[in-house]
């Protein structure tokens, strides 16, 4: 059967840039390009899909050039065709760019929001002392809540300071990101919880309620 018509595309797949991806079917090879931000998250995209190969005991031939991305997947041991085991890796690395796709979605009309109201210093240095995470995080957890949204928090723990964030989806969304990155454009970040183990956190925890946060530093109303 053609990979056209047993393949769900999802054309509508956008990320960051805005630029229209999608899978094609070329010389026995499912092949599709990504366009991301900047070198950051094109690295991230990759560990992402990482753990998804690992997993299925598949890996992608990958040809990636700073912030561009392509994916050639074919079955070795089937003499490199295609096979079902592509259509699956491929369903599942959409499923990642789907899921984010929505949080980005959800995380845009909430910053649209609260910009309204307050400085979020964005594109600027991180300060603790002007929207620390645990404000950032009952900020957005409040609001998700009235947006009915499964909303959790997540705790991490760490010999040198506690860390907090918001997470939906399993996917934590940090708007302090930076204090980590030291990059002023990281605005905001979707991780996995295991992401933060290159930021020195190896454990954490995740509660369905909003704990009893001591130190909350707010964001100066505009």
């Amino acid at each position: 059967m053609k990979y056209l018509k047993k393949y769900k595309l999802f054309e509508s797949l956008k990320k960051d840039v805005g630029v229209n991806i999608k899978w094609i079917e070329k010389n026995d090879k499912l092949k599709r390009k990504f366009e991301f931000k900047d070198f950051r998250d094109s690295l991230g995209f990759i560990n992402k899909i990482a753990t998804i190969c690992e997993s299925m005991n598949h890996h992608p031939e990958i040809n990636w050039i700073y912030n561009k991305i392509e994916l050639t997947l074919s079955t070795h041991d089937d003499g490199y065709k295609i096979t079902e085991l592509d259509y699956q890796l491929a369903n599942k690395i959409d499923e990642i760019l789907e899921s984010e796709s929505n949080l980005d979605s959800v995380v845009s009309e909430f910053i649209n929001h609260m910009s309204n109201i307050y400085d979020l210093r964005f594109g600027q240095k991180f300060d603790k002392n002007k929207s620390n995470c645990a404000w950032f995080t009952t900020e957005f957890y409040n609001w998700a809540k009235q947006k009915s949204l499964d909303v959790k928090i997540v705790y991490f723990d760490s010999d040198i300071e506690a860390h907090i964030a918001p997470m939906l989806d399993g996917k934590v969304i940090d708007f302090t990101v930076k204090q980590f990155t030291k990059n002023t454009d990281d605005d905001y970040k979707i991780l996995s919880p295991e992401d933060y183990k290159q930021f020195g956190y190896d454990k954490f925890e995740v509660y369905d309620e909003l704990p009893n946060l001591e130190t909350i530093f707010s964001a100066d109303r505009i």
